[in-house]
């Protein structure tokens, strides 16, 4: 069936338009947070560290651990790789400031806590040069070396970390974890065979015995060690009388007890260790909430938030936003939790649920300009552009080098008209990433918004040279705008890849054979046009354009 040129060149400027439109701007896009662009990372950056803004840290993408992860759990696998995208695209992205030390030092405890050390101590290492001051990360990165067997180093870690507890301002200097500090600087000489500075270190534990019954245990040991038996077993019945279910205990007290020459009291405790095993105990503890800290990577609230990722990687979400709410119950004032459950809404399709939640993860965490800005993205989503806007303004304030914001404020500026004002945003953004995909391509929406379409064409062209982008979606984005800059030939080169490209979703194929159709239609080539929509219908027979394009075909009086 024949339709009249101008009722084909129609058709196709609808479908072409319809193409170019694609899927609005979601934080997937501009925030790195949520799984960023894939843009060129710089050689290298040179990052500021906390507390001294003059002093940099020169770091790279390269810099950053990347662990074997295929023998984990996929829930494990998942929160890992994304804990690392996160800070990655900080690096790369601009986020250059207090934040990305904190960031590295979280990666290295997720490391940790799944026991992959190696990296955990590059992470670390990381963050103590960003963050010099921090207790923890010197704390976390001597239990790594003390774990690997390297006695010496751990020891020199340890030691800065109580310097640095001494002077530390916030919760770490707490008495709670400098008595772990002494506790573990105690037990890393004593196996270093250092024997007079163990006991030093740990006699300063021994005033907090009842939060570290682990220190008298190691005392108790060192005295058994150097034959001072009636010493040992002070230490050792003390360390038993405040944690009864101690059974670590049992054996060196009835050693202690049997050199000191209280045999019938020996072989009450040697033969209750004997038993140990068919007993309920374990090791004399400490009370260490650096190491709570380390805990709650695999438990609690993040283990929750874990099982959610992995059942939103199984595809179930309902269960993944269940897991993220009983998360935010368990933990109401953890930013983390409350951005997963946003995240969960949002790709549920509920923006004013995602909204609140990842409101109040900002509130939780002022500081973060990556949840700011995943708000943001949300409010202009749900029609909030002017909300949006100023979210993105207080974040630039803060943080003016945040590239996601000035190219989410560039979106958010375009979205209600003020293209002037979108085009200095997205300039400052290319200020700060002059080779970025995403921003490059907006600044050519930008022109042609602005109704300079020659310049548009021209970086349109030389993006497409430059830096093809690896989404499909973007691809036919950029064709259905190619389009409507007249450049239909480079537009149908870029469709046509696509569709012979098997490696690309076949909704996307399928929306490039209908973006084809419509340029066959411009040409006045029908049966190309059907050709092209049954071919779009196959690989996804619900794309409505298509069905409407091919009955309008079969139907001259439409």
């Amino acid at each position: 069936m024949m339709v009249s040129g101008r009722r084909g060149i129609g058709l196709g400027f609808l479908v072409l338009s319809l193409v170019a439109c694609g899927q609005g701007t979601s934080p997937k896009e501009t925030s790195p947070s949520a799984g960023s662009d894939s843009a060129p990372a710089p050689a290298a950056a040179e990052v500021p560290t906390a507390g001294n803004a003059g002093n940099k840290v020169r770091l790279s993408g390269d810099d950053l651990p990347n662990p074997d992860l295929s023998q984990m759990d996929p829930a494990v696998r998942l929160q890992l790789s994304d804990a690392r995208e996160v800070a990655l695209g900080h690096l790369e992205a601009g986020a250059k400031g207090p934040n990305l030390g904190a960031e590295l030092g979280d990666l290295a405890m997720l490391y940790h806590a799944y026991d992959l050390l190696p990296a955990a101590e590059q992470a670390y290492g990381l963050a103590r040069r960003l963050e010099p001051q921090s207790v923890q990360w010197s704390y976390y990165a001597g239990a790594v070396a003390q774990r690997l067997g390297r006695l010496d180093e751990a020891i020199e870690l340890f030691e800065n970390a109580w310097r640095l507890a001494g002077s530390a301002s916030d919760s770490d200097r707490s008495e709670e974890i400098r008595t772990s500090i002494a506790w573990r600087l105690g037990r890393v000489l004593r196996q270093a065979n250092q024997g007079d500075p163990a006991k030093a270190w740990l006699e300063r534990a021994e005033p907090n015995a009842q939060q570290c019954p682990a220190a008298l245990f190691e005392l108790g040991q060192l005295a058994l060690s150097e034959d001072r038996p009636e010493e040992a077993v002070r230490f050792l019945e003390r360390a038993l009388e405040i944690q009864s279910d101690a059974l670590q205990v049992l054996f060196p007290l009835g050693q202690a007890l049997r050199r000191a020459g209280r045999t019938d009291e020996a072989q009450v405790y040697l033969r209750r260790s004997a038993e140990r095993e068919q007993s309920i105990g374990g090791r004399a503890r400490c009370v260490d909430p650096l190491d709570a800290r380390l805990g709650e990577r695999t438990t609690g609230a993040a283990a929750l938030i874990t099982r959610g990722q992995h059942a939103r990687f199984a595809g179930d979400l309902d269960a993944a936003i269940e897991e993220f709410k009983r998360a935010v119950e368990l933990a109401p004032d953890d930013p983390i939790a409350h951005q997963a459950l946003a995240r969960g809404w949002a790709e549920k399709g509920d923006l004013a649920a995602a909204v609140e939640h990842f409101r109040r993860a900002s509130q939780l965490d002022p500081e973060s300009p990556t949840l700011a800005n995943d708000l943001a993205i949300l409010l202009a989503q749900s029609g909030r552009a002017s909300e949006a806007a100023d979210v993105l303004h207080g974040v630039l304030a803060r943080h003016p080098t945040f590239f996601p914001s000035w190219l989410a404020l560039a979106n958010t500026q375009l979205v209600q008209g003020a293209s002037a004002e979108a085009l200095r945003s997205i300039d400052q953004a290319l200020s700060l990433e002059p080779g970025h995909p995403k921003a490059r391509g907006r600044r050519a929406q930008i022109l042609m918004a602005l109704g300079r379409r020659e310049e548009a064409a021209t970086e349109m062209a030389l993006l497409l040279k430059e830096h093809p982008p690896e989404d499909p979606n973007e691809r036919i984005r950029m064709a259905g705008a190619l389009v409507q800059l007249g450049d239909t030939q480079t537009a149908a080169s870029l469709l046509a890849a696509m569709v012979d490209d098997v490696s690309i979703p076949a909704p996307s194929r399928a929306r490039a054979h209908l973006g084809l159709a419509g340029l066959d239609l411009q040409r006045g080539n029908v049966d190309g046009a059907r050709s092209r929509l049954s071919s779009a219908l196959e690989l996804d027979p619900s794309l409505q354009p298509a069905r409407e394009m091919m009955r309008r075909l079969s139907d001259p009086g439409r």
